[in-house]
């Protein structure tokens, strides 16, 4: 794939890429689709479950669907996404994220 950015806009892509993948690896089709994301044109084909929204955006909806995967086990999202329970008691609430034990 022929990159048409500077070496932000791939750290960018790259930090989306992860944010938009459902599971535990990263494919050639993750990346494209989070090139489409960021408004890329000229790219080949790509997914079309996953829809663009703001950085914040794509926080939230990774700390819901985490949430609900580890059951809600507030410790193991915490791990999964690599900040501290503290940091994401302070995203929840930035979001408004609501779950049985905090609401």
């Amino acid at each position: 794939q022929e990159w048409p950015g500077n070496v932000r806009e791939l750290k960018n892509v790259i930090e989306r890429t992860v944010l938009l993948t459902a599971g535990s690896k990263i494919s050639s089709d993750d990346f494209i689709e989070a090139m489409r994301a960021g408004r890329y044109p000229g790219l080949k084909q790509a997914k079309q479950n996953h829809t663009a929204g703001t950085l914040d955006e794509m926080e939230k909806t990774m700390i819901i669907r985490l949430i609900r995967e580890c059951g809600g086990n507030l410790s193991q999202t915490s791990g999964r996404l690599g900040i501290s329970r503290a940091t994401l008691y302070r995203k929840m609430a930035k979001y408004g994220i609501q779950t049985d034990d905090n609401e």
